[in-house]
């Protein structure tokens, strides 16, 4: 597949899609780092984890040519966006030790809404059409919502892994005007 065959959007949830556990599920900030192991923990000590896999696909997000072209975006409705914020701040894709925030570089929408509100954020700061996009979300209600708007949409009710993300590029490449 080459880079014409690529999202130029792709859109991940956070709450456990990205990391778990979901926000809601912490006792808050402040968020530590351990300079020691690189955990991230809440006020109360509980470890924030990004999915095993997550490792792997950011960093092919991150470095790879054939993504150079695409941007990275969450979509979050979780309650606590602040707490959200300083995790992508904190947490980092191992092997090449860049926070989440600069991996996820082109847009952060993270408050409580309804992911049509904030796909149509995203269409209307980016200029990207919802055909060209790909959104990774554990909420199936979510996936129904977005898919609405055209967006090539994948659930993940358990997290994001390696099938879910080659199953969402296989999507998306189906769906692909370049590809008639």
């Amino acid at each position: 597949m080459n880079k014409s065959n690529r999202p130029k959007l792709v859109v991940f949830d956070l709450d456990f899609t990205v990391w778990y556990p979901e926000m809601y599920e912490l006792e808050g900030a402040p968020f530590k780092k351990c300079s020691r192991t690189g955990r991230v923990t809440d006020r109360d000590n509980e470890e924030v984890q990004i999915f095993d896999d997550m490792h792997e696909i950011f960093k092919a997000l991150h470095t790879s040519d054939e993504f150079e072209n695409t941007k990275v975006a969450v979509a979050s409705s979780t309650t606590y966006p602040e707490w959200a914020r300083e995790c992508m701040r904190l947490l980092h894709v191992q092997d090449i030790d860049v926070a989440l925030e600069t991996v996820i570089h082109y847009r952060q929408a993270i408050y409580p809404r309804n992911k049509k509100v904030h796909f149509n954020e995203l269409r209307e700061a980016s200029g990207i059409d919802f055909k060209d996009m790909l959104f990774f979300d554990n909420e199936r209600y979510n996936i129904r919502e977005v898919g609405e708007l055209g967006v090539t949409c994948v659930y993940c009710p358990d997290g994001m892994s390696m099938e879910h993300w080659e199953r969402g590029l296989d999507a998306f490449h189906q769906m692909s005007p370049q590809n008639d």
